[in-house]
């Protein structure tokens, strides 16, 4: 709204001018009449400013909402530290049973200051944490990706796995992402399944279908059934995968999904178009540890975002996002000697890569 600053101008106005010229009976009944009207507008502006959030990026919301919180603090304190203050013996009395029938109870001069300077500081540490959180940023406005789902759905994300051999991976998986995104929707079994009948449901109601795939995947009936259910609906659909100690190289995984899929995937839609539309989008292998895990987790936000309404005719993604954890540029001081192992196919050709990119970079 860019009209927005005026309208934050005279909330300021009024505050900071206005409320000084009301005239009421002078002394201490003054000042609470300020306090108390003080509040009234602060506690107003917020209530407009909470419905009908004026500004584009989410992060000048939530500092404008703070703001907001901790000026209505202050006034409520001032509030709360006239109506608690000590007066003489003889009025003392009164004072506190003023401080009791409106705070609730009793407070003298010296609790109702650790109250005063308590409660906006627990607003501060609240905020501070809020913004410290790690949390999957975008890296051209450096907010929170929008995560709008279409009309028609309940959840971001229906994650898909046979539980003989991929359940506690998928539960570790589901936990990281929604750690990085606590607004996350994620369908998981353990958290959502009602009724083993009604599969078919909450497939329909995802925006986004993901597969953890371990042998014995396309052997179970359910997960055919979400399958089968997904490309029927055309879900957009993500395939995570892990290589496990007798695999070398991830080929031979994508192998064995597809040969798996053709023995199992007997019924309609067929093997072909289930491979078709798992492949549409590059399978990304899952990795647990460290960097390497957050290289996966940009890959599997990269991909669901890319699908979400609000991004599918923008190019905000373009720049990529940021996940705390990965590696940023690196910077050689000296030469150095990679050693590659014969065993570990693809690594010659890795550090061959790296070997280019230096000398061009070197060139340059």
């Amino acid at each position: 709204m860019m009209f927005w600053d005026v309208i934050d101008t005279l909330r300021k106005m009024l505050l900071n001018g206005f409320i000084t010229r009301l005239v009421v009976n002078e002394g201490s009944n003054k000042l609470l009449f300020r306090l108390i009207v003080a509040s009234t507008v602060s506690g107003l502006y917020l209530a407009v400013l909470a419905f009908s959030r004026p500004y584009t990026r989410k992060g000048d919301f939530q500092l404008a909402v703070i703001a907001s919180l901790l000026l209505l603090c202050s006034f409520t304190a001032g509030v709360i530290l006239h109506l608690c203050k000590e007066k003489d013996d003889d009025d003392q009395d009164d004072y506190q049973g003023t401080c009791e029938q409106f705070i609730g109870f009793k407070l003298n001069s010296f609790r109702a200051s650790i109250f005063v300077v308590v409660l906006p500081l627990g607003m501060i540490v609240t905020a501070i944490n809020e913004i410290k959180t790690p949390t999957v940023r975008l890296v051209s406005t450096s907010d929170v990706p929008n995560l709008e789902i279409p009309r028609d759905c309940s959840y971001h994300m229906f994650l898909s796995h046979v539980w003989s051999t991929g359940k506690s991976n998928t539960h570790v998986i589901a936990r990281k992402l929604q750690l990085l995104l606590p607004k996350l929707s994620l369908w998981l079994d353990v958290d959502s399944l009602v009724h083993i009948d009604n599969l078919e449901e909450p497939v329909a109601e995802c925006a986004g279908f993901t597969i953890y795939y371990s042998k014995g995947y396309f052997r179970s009936q359910n997960c055919r059934r979400e399958l089968y259910t997904s490309v029927e609906l055309e879900k957009p659909t993500i395939v995570l995968y892990e290589i496990v100690l007798y695999e070398v190289h991830e080929t031979r995984v994508l192998e064995t999904l597809g040969n798996e899929c053709i023995a199992y995937c007997k019924e309609e839609p067929g093997p072909e178009r289930i491979l078709e539309h798992l492949m549409k989008n590059d399978p990304i292998q899952w990795l647990h540890d460290g960097s390497f895990s957050a290289a996966a987790i940009k890959r599997t936000f990269t991909c669901l975002l890319s699908h979400l309404p609000y991004y599918q005719d923008s190019k905000i993604l373009d720049q990529g996002l940021s996940v705390p954890g990965e590696i940023g540029p690196v910077s050689l001081p000296s030469a150095i000697n990679v050693l590659v192992c014969d065993v570990n196919i693809g690594a010659l050709e890795v550090a061959k890569e790296i070997q280019e990119m230096m000398s061009s970079s070197l060139e340059n």
